[in-house]
C-alpha cells in the first residue's frame, strides 16, 4: 500500500550446472515475467501488481545436447538417419529404434563410445543418459551398435537368430540357412540300421555356397 521501492535481490533457486536462470514468472511455463535474472522488477511490475499472496515460478533456459550413432566402436562411421537432439533435464531422450544389421550377428544394443558409462548398453527406446559437466554440451553423446556373434548351430539374419534344421549345425557367425550343414555328427537311420557321415564330409543345407570337404 505504500510507495514502491525497488531493490534488486539476486536470489536464484538451486539449479544444474548447464542451466541459465531467466527469472520469475506467473506460470511454470511461459507466463508473465515479474522479476528478471538479477532480481529486478520487469516492466509493468509495480506496487499495484501484488495485492494478494502470489506464487511466482523460477524459469530457466532450454539447453539441448546431441546423440550421435556409429556403426562400430571405432566411432569413424556415423549411421545415417539416427542423430537427434535432446533437451537437458527432460528425461525423455530415448535411444534410436533404427536398428542396423550385420551379417552373422544379432544386435545387442547401443554401447557407449563417449560421454556416458562405457559399461552400459542401452536398448532401443531406453533413456539416453545426459552428458556430465566434465564432458560438456559441445560434444555429442556417442553410441555405437554392438552385436553378439551368431552361435554355432544357428544362423542369424536381420537380427534374428534361428536354429539350423534338425540334424544340421553351423559354425559361429553363420549368416543364413545355407551355412547350415550335416557332418559326422549327423546320424542317418533306416530299417537296416544307422550310420554317420564320414569324418571330413560336410553337406550344406539347400546346396549352400560352400564346397563339400
Amino acid at each position: 500500500n505504500g510507495p514502491w521501492h525497488e531493490r534488486c535481490h539476486y536470489v536464484v533457486p538451486s539449479l544444474s550446472w548447464w542451466q541459465d536462470f531467466i527469472g520469475y514468472s506467473t506460470a511454470k511455463s511461459q507466463g508473465v515475467q515479474r522479476f528478471n535474472a538479477e532480481g529486478c522488477a520487469t516492466d509493468g511490475t509495480d506496487n499495484k501488481t501484488f495485492t494478494t499472496d502470489t506464487t511466482l515460478y523460477g524459469q530457466w533456459n532450454t539447453v539441448s545436447y546431441t546423440v550421435r550413432y556409429y556403426t562400430d566402436s571405432t566411432l569413424k562411421y556415423p549411421l545415417a538417419n539416427t542423430e537427434h537432439d535432446c533437451e537437458m533435464g527432460s528425461n525423455t531422450c530415448t535411444a534410436s529404434t533404427n536398428i542396423p544389421t550385420q551379417s552373422g550377428k544379432v544386435f545387442a544394443g547401443w554401447a557407449c563410445g563417449a560421454g556416458c558409462d562405457p559399461e552400459k548398453t542401452i536398448q532401443p527406446g531406453e533413456q539416453v543418459p545426459e552428458p556430465s559437466e566434465d564432458y560438456g554440451l559441445l560434444n555429442p553423446i556417442k553410441l555405437y551398435a554392438s552385436y553378439n556373434l551368431c552361435p554355432a548351430g544357428s544362423y542369424c539374419e536381420n537380427n534374428t537368430q534361428t536354429s539350423c534344421p534338425g540334424g544340421s549345425t553351423s559354425d559361429d557367425g553363420a549368416a543364413n540357412i545355407n551355412k547350415c550343414y550335416m557332418d559326422k555328427g549327423t546320424q542317418f537311420c533306416d530299417s537296416v540300421g544307422c550310420f554317420n557321415l564320414p569324418d571330413g564330409i560336410k553337406i550344406y543345407y539347400q546346396g549352400g555356397d560352400e564346397a563339400n570337404n
